[in-house]
């Protein structure tokens, strides 16, 4: 009851392009928009004691290992390089099996030397969501030979800015004004290319965006052919995939 009276508020306050303040499909913007699709895969996650990285601790995805992973004897390295936010997220998400380790300075590119250090020669899966934008890309380069899964969020800022990828189009959509974002649609969400990148790779719009380019998330990988995990059920979102 209480999700359908928030939804017709805000359909009326879209029907009158209402501006007072942001209001989203997703209450923190897009920061979380990878969510579900992150929680997918840990759920299919088919392996005892798996290992894993993150690039950006944060409740949406260190949380997130932590109660999917709790019956399994895993080990995950959170790499962060915001010192007060790294502490906070150490604080809150304290226990044995996971690893909170500060990355000093905007590069991420000492966490080969951490890894390299505990003898990490394959990682179940990498979750990529750090900032600045160049460490994504740092982290990438340094863990897909090793990855079986990787998954980096906000996706479509590289093919967009020309970093790494391809955007085929542009991303058309438009919100009804600055504060309300509407459903995206498929024909509106332009076309990226990874195949440069990754051997294997599906991109993944929500439907309810926390930003007009939704924000999309990649799941990819040189090792394991992701698409197949997509094959049967799957989470509500528009998917494209490698050929």
């Amino acid at each position: 009851m209480k999700n359908l009276l928030v939804k017709s508020f805000l359909k009326i306050l879209s029907l009158f392009k209402y501006g007072g303040f942001p209001i989203y499909y997703l209450p923190d913007a897009g920061m979380g928009s990878h969510k579900k699709y992150l929680k997918f895969l840990l759920k299919n996650l088919d392996v005892n004691n798996p290992v894993l990285v993150e690039a950006g601790s944060g409740d949406n995805s260190t949380g997130l290992f932590i109660k999917e992973l709790r019956n399994k004897n895993y080990t995950l390295y959170s790499f962060e390089n915001y010192k007060s936010w790294h502490l906070k997220m150490s604080k809150k998400y304290k226990n044995l099996n996971t690893k909170f380790i500060y990355i000093e300075g905007k590069s991420y590119l000492d966490i080969k030397k951490h890894l390299d250090r505990d003898n990490i020669k394959k990682i179940d899966l990498t979750f990529i969501d750090s900032s600045p934008w160049e460490s994504r890309t740092e982290v990438k380069n340094l863990l897909k030979g090793i990855s079986n899964i990787v998954c980096i969020h906000d996706i479509d800022y590289f093919p967009h800015k020309k970093l790494w990828a391809k955007e085929i189009s542009e991303i058309q959509y438009k919100p009804k004004n600055s504060y309300f974002y509407g459903k995206l649609r498929e024909e509106n969400l332009g076309s990226r290319n990874y195949d440069s990148v990754f051997k294997y790779w599906v991109e993944i719009f929500p439907i309810q965006p926390g930003y007009y380019t939704g924000p999309p998330t990649l799941i990819a990988s040189d090792l394991q052919d992701v698409r197949e995990l997509f094959k049967k059920e799957k989470p509500e979102g528009i998917y494209f995939f490698s050929t």
